[in-house]
């Protein structure tokens, strides 16, 4: 790649913002011939030791000189097109673009047809940013003299940076018809294919600019980030190893490595290149989001927060990092900073269902079991078929006294989870405390037969036949459960009761001094 680094830098940093590109000087007279000595018919007979100076410069690398020189040439005749043309490009090379553009326009003033200026003027728009006026004059450019092929290559990279990717394509794939051996197209096209999803055919194109020796490591980099979307991690890092091996800065290359470390549970790895990447370019909010997540998995908690902190400071609408550090916070039982956090995160648009179940159930740590409700509707509202916050809303019915409405919402619950013991259970105990015995058995008896080896089952059925004086079916579930758990004293007392009350007192007492005996 020649001219259209900046470009290709922009376009870069659109699907990796670690990735760094390095400039690569503009190598004005291979991109452009007309100071050749090959082309002598583009010195004019007017003032020819003014041209001829200045192109020597020129080669000399003295721009300044060049400038003066040139600038002779434009006064000795000003209706010559090559004159500018030639003080434009020794401009670009002082970094002058903008004085380097206007020589470039008068010289296509003074000659229309001057294929070269128009290209020229299309590279330096393209470092100034200006795509679609860049666009324009390369077309021209093709248009008076086509076939070339720096101009192809140009123009797929300011296509890319308008992110119009399907032209980008196109004009890289001339390239490459044209000269099988471009890196720099198979890179671009690759990168191209990337961002219309083509991975399979960016694969493709990347490995072919590796194997054409495309310079720098991005090549490295991108194909990296597609190893990595198709998990497989261990290519992934060798592709980072060799980048960094060409570019030890590379910022995206640490990146990638650390992402690809930690799915292969290298995590205190993974770790170290996240502080690598972060050393070298610091204000990279996702890659503090990623080292978070990466030191909760070894449950640095205290870390995690303090880099979704970072994250949160560089870019404040970070919705996610305000999630992630709001679990923390409810995971630390720090209920408060936990709901400011969730409710920055809703604020900045993350308004899923999973956000406002997790604030609601920071409201109820903090005892607000109204809010928590509210939050709970919101999120069965977005996603109706989530069973936790239909579970969790019965529990703070039940907790105000609500057994009516717990009931209405475990129901909902089970009808999404049949087999759901839990949710059973909870629906049995509201039933219990509305008087539905009948209600609450039967609830007692499904989940009996999706979990027979549950002691506590057996109990608290138990404990219902025996509410309702059927205690021989009540001293059948209990011995059934001191049978799974000859240890648990509450059944030997639950089956104490019912024997009593059956009149046998020596069984009665019997049990009443074996659950003595078991508290000691």
């Amino acid at each position: 790649m020649r001219a259209g680094v900046l470009a290709a830098a922009i376009f870069l940093m659109s699907i990796y913002p670690s990735v760094q590109v390095h400039s690569v000087p503009l190598t004005m007279a291979q991109a452009v011939p007309a100071l050749s000595p090959s082309r002598p018919d583009q010195v004019t007979n007017v003032a020819p030791s003014a041209m001829e100076q200045g192109n020597t410069f020129y080669r000399a690398g003295q721009y300044q000189e060049a400038v003066q020189a040139y600038t002779k040439a434009m006064e000795n005749s000003p209706s010559d097109a090559n004159a500018p043309y030639a003080r434009g490009l020794a401009y670009s090379k002082l970094g002058q673009y903008g004085q380097a553009i206007q020589d470039l326009g008068l010289s296509i003033q003074l000659n229309p047809l001057h294929s070269d200026a128009f290209f020229m003027r299309g590279v330096l728009f393209s470092r100034q940013e200006q795509y679609e006026r860049a666009i324009a004059d390369l077309s021209r450019s093709g248009e008076i003299a086509p076939g070339r092929v720096e101009l192809y290559l140009e123009r797929g990279f300011a296509y890319a940076a308008l992110k119009r990717h399907v032209d980008a394509v196109s004009d890289f794939t001339k390239v490459i018809e044209l000269d099988r051996t471009s890196g720099g197209a198979y890179y671009g096209r690759g990168a191209a294919r990337v961002e219309l999803g083509r991975n399979k055919e960016a694969m493709e194109d990347l490995t072919s600019a590796i194997q054409a020796n495309v310079p720098g490591a991005n090549a490295y980099v991108l194909r990296a980030r597609l190893y990595f979307a198709e998990k497989r991690y261990s290519e992934a890092q060798a592709d980072c190893d060799k980048a960094i091996q060409i570019e030890p800065a590379n910022t995206g290359a640490y990146g990638v490595r650390a992402d690809s470390l930690v799915e292969l549970k290298r995590v205190g790895e993974g770790i170290k290149d996240y502080d690598k990447a972060l050393q070298l370019k610091a204000d990279q909010p996702e890659l503090y989001y990623k080292r978070g997540m990466a030191r909760e998995k070894l449950n640095e908690i205290d870390q995690a927060i303090q880099d979704y902190g970072l994250a949160i400071e560089l870019r404040p609408y970070y919705s996610q990092a305000l999630y992630q550090r709001g679990l923390l916070y409810q995971r630390k039982g720090k209920f408060l900073p936990a709901v400011d956090d969730f409710s920055a995160a809703i604020i900045k648009g993350l308004r899923s269902s999973e956000v406002y179940y997790q604030r609601a159930l920071s409201y109820k740590g903090l005892k607000d079991y109204d809010l928590a409700m509210t939050d709970l509707g919101q999120a069965i509202e977005i996603d109706p078929k989530d069973v936790r916050p239909y579970y969790q809303r019965g529990l703070m019915q039940v907790e105000k006294g609500h057994y009516k409405e717990a009931i209405a919402d475990y129901s909902a619950a089970i009808n999404l989870a049949p087999t759901d013991v839990r949710m059973m259970v909870a629906r049995a105990f509201a039933y219990t405390q509305s008087g539905l015995n009948e209600e609450a058995i039967g609830d007692y008896t499904k989940a009996i037969g999706v979990a027979p080896e549950n002691p506590l089952l057996y109990v608290a059925r138990g404990n219902i036949f025996s509410k309702k004086n059927e205690h021989d079916l009540a001293i059948v579930d209990f011995t059934r459960a001191i049978v799974m758990r000859p240890d648990d004293p509450l059944a030997y007392q639950a089956r104490a009761r019912s024997y009593s009350a059956k009149g046998d007192r020596e069984r009665a007492g019997a049990d009443v001094r074996k659950a003595a005996s078991l508290k000691e």
